[in-house]
């Protein structure tokens, strides 16, 4: 029965990592790969909108908030059964430059970007 309960245990803590986008990836490829997707985020700030979509793809939505404009990207998928997400969100001026840029979400979607 212990050796069970050992097998279950360890299963279920497999597929919580998996749920997270921990299990599949080196803890040290795992932070390179977040840190890329953090730096090419940060790099579009300064650059136009046409630069974030040769880097990014084209925008998921667009949306005007409090006289803003805001474009976001979205990467979603499945790991282990639970839902993953990441969005890539800028806020752009008049000319169309990125004035502020961020990403947030799940490890395993963000390494998409």
């Amino acid at each position: 029965m212990g050796k069970r309960l050992a097998i279950l245990a360890l299963l279920l803590s497999a597929q919580l990592l998996t749920a997270y986008g921990c299990a599949m990836y080196d803890p040290h490829e795992l932070d390179s790969a977040l840190s890329k997707s953090v730096e090419r985020v940060r790099d579009l700030q300064g650059k136009t909108i046409d630069d974030a979509i040769q880097v990014l793809g084209f925008p998921s939505s667009q949306d005007t908030i409090a006289g803003k404009q805001f474009i976001r990207w979205m990467k979603t998928g499945f790991a282990g059964g639970m839902p993953l997400s990441c969005t890539v969100t800028a806020e752009i001026d008049q000319k169309n430059v990125i004035v502020h840029a961020a990403i947030s979400g799940n490890n395993g979607a963000c390494m998409q970007f």
